[in-house]
């Protein structure tokens, strides 16, 4: 017994199509068979279709848009806590002559448990790096990766005055601005 056999056939092209090849029949027959016979019937065809192309296309973007749509529907956790915002230390070095030295150091906290760190000597900004920032029963860790600095621990102190970041040691770290 024999295994059926790919025979290849070639129609012609339409003047609608775009496709630079021509359009392929193919027909699996058996050997017993022959393709010239009048009542021959192919167990097999395969003819590109533009309606299948679109419809191909179309399934396509719909599974794109809902991927998207179905990722987007994830909700952040709120976080309110009460340092987000900008917090700020100024110095003021005197150098004895007639021009002092002023260094500023300026934390943006946000609702990730990330900020933004500036250094700035006299109005240029020497350092500029994001921060990672955690909160355990009051005391705030700022850990700051990728400089050789070591990890800040404060608490947050209210009042009236306004809100003050404190070292472990009580004396002060930032005002918030």
């Amino acid at each position: 017994m024999t295994f059926p056999k790919a025979v290849k056939t070639d129609k012609t092209v339409k003047k609608n199509d775009r496709s630079t090849k021509k359009n392929r029949l193919w027909c699996h027959t058996s050997n017993f068979s022959n393709i010239n016979d009048p009542m021959h019937v192919p167990l097999y065809t395969k003819t590109p279709n533009q309606k299948t192309y679109k419809m191909k296309k179309l399934f396509s973007f719909l599974a794109i848009v809902a991927i998207i749509s179905v990722s987007n529907c994830s909700r952040i956790a709120e976080n309110n806590d009460q340092v987000i915002g900008i917090w700020s230390n100024v110095a003021e070095i005197s150098t004895g002559k007639a021009q002092n030295q002023t260094f500023r150091e300026e934390w943006i906290f946000n609702d990730a448990y990330l900020g933004r760190y500036h250094a700035i000597e006299n109005g240029r900004i020497t350092v500029k790096t994001d921060f990672k920032w955690s909160q355990d029963d009051g005391i705030y860790t700022i850990s700051y990766p990728g400089l050789d600095r070591i990890d800040d621990i404060v608490i947050l102190k209210e009042s009236q005055d306004g809100s003050m970041l404190e070292d472990m040691n009580g004396n002060p770290f930032a005002i918030r601005e």
